[in-house]
């Protein structure tokens, strides 16, 4: 069996239709990696459908499928939030981003993370923020190989199994700051 590359899989933004598939995603995340998110699989696990109803009305989420023989099988997701009013409205914040053990390594995250920037894109976010665990070098690794710089550590931003998580805050720029008396 060959492994899935990730033009084996194809993307697109849920809608409030796709509640119960993304439910099913995001509680696998949560219990997978607790250390990843800020919200926990108990937690989560007690909403009702409803809940992730309105989570993807409230903000874009895009889902990875594989593509296969028995139909789609979900395989990573990514979601976006923008800042409110509009002093903030140019920042986005690149949220809940997963994907499946047997889906890594195939450059499927890299999909997911493009193809959330061309979302930012097309709705004016001209900088995308993330955090990420500090002892999570793959992870931080790759945000960098996509254009992410570090430029703050949060002390004790979660609180997992009695275990306190820092996170690096890491921003990407789509352009250049105006250049004017204030920015110089």
């Amino acid at each position: 069996m060959k492994q899935p590359s990730a033009s084996d899989h194809a993307i697109r933004l849920l809608g409030r239709g796709d509640a119960a598939v993304f439910r099913d995603m995001r509680l696998r995340a949560l219990k997978e990696a607790p250390e990843a998110f800020g919200a926990s699989h108990e937690d989560t696990l007690k909403e009702p459908l409803s809940y992730f109803e309105d989570w993807l009305t409230a903000r874009p989420v895009f889902m990875a499928f594989e593509m296969g023989l028995d139909g789609e099988t979900p395989a990573g997701m990514v979601a976006m939030i923008r800042d409110p009013g509009a002093k903030m409205e140019h920042r986005g914040r690149l949220i809940s981003m997963y994907v499946a053990p047997e889906a890594r390594g195939t450059g499927l995250a890299a999909r997911l993370v493009e193809t959330v920037i061309a979302h930012a894109l097309e709705v004016g976010v001209t900088q995308m923020h993330l955090v990420v665990a500090v002892h999570n070098d793959t992870a931080r690794r790759f945000y960098e190989r996509m254009g992410f710089q570090t430029y703050a550590t949060e002390p004790r931003a979660l609180r997992v199994g009695g275990r306190y998580i820092d996170e690096y805050a890491m921003v990407r720029f789509f352009d250049e700051a105006p250049k004017d008396e204030d920015n110089e």
